[in-house]
């Protein structure tokens, strides 16, 4: 089991995220897109207030991508990426609120998935979320939405028109949900409790 702390994005001034590393300045927007090939779409919107980041890396490849990232003011930091490669896959993130540290990653391969991480800050300075999405294959979903603090979330997804979701609240969440094989049951995590911690795993 991967451990997300392990893939925190935003340390400092550098923004580990996808083998890339981004030197940001202290008070920067980023935003650092690449596309490549045909009918791709981005909207990338950054609101930052005194002393803070965000920093937006949106990659597409392929064909037919529409890809979203928010991210909001008053933090230390935001930080995002989007991946995809294939085609006609869908990926949103929204961070937002006046916490410290939220941090997302969506990686997409094979064709027509579909991905949204939205993640919010409750208290100045003491929030931290992750984020994790990861397909391959074909007609994949994964939806993350965390809110509070010091949360973790994981989405691994192979194979062919799976769906999963994880939703967090109050502190201290941890979910890991990770399929193989195809047409799963849809698992569902939802999480209000402090310290709660849960592992799906599925295959077929």
């Amino acid at each position: 089991m991967s451990t997300i702390p392990n893939m925190m994005l935003g340390i400092s001034t550098l923004l580990f995220v996808a083998s890339h590393i981004v030197p940001v300045k202290a008070s920067d927007n980023l935003s650092d897109i690449e596309q490549i090939g045909s009918g791709n779409a981005v909207t990338v919107t950054q609101h930052a207030a005194p002393t803070t980041n965000n920093t937006a890396l949106v990659e597409q490849g392929g064909n037919g991508h529409t890809a979203e990232i928010g991210q909001s003011g008053t933090n230390l930091e935001n930080d995002a990426s989007i991946s995809q490669t294939g085609f006609s896959h869908t990926a949103s993130i929204f961070q937002g609120g006046d916490g410290g540290i939220n941090a997302a990653i969506i990686t997409q391969n094979g064709n027509s998935n579909e991905a949204s991480i939205s993640q919010q800050a409750l208290q100045l300075n003491i929030n931290r979320n992750w984020a994790k999405v990861t397909q391959t294959g074909t007609g994949n979903d994964a939806d993350i939405d965390q809110t509070g603090n010091n949360h973790e979330a994981e989405i691994k997804q192979n194979g062919d028109y799976n769906s999963g979701s994880i939703e967090q609240h109050d502190s201290g969440q941890k979910a890991y949900l990770e399929q193989n094989g195809d047409n799963l049951p849809d698992p569902m995590i939802i999480q209000n409790g402090p310290n709660a911690q849960v592992t799906v795993i599925q295959t077929n």
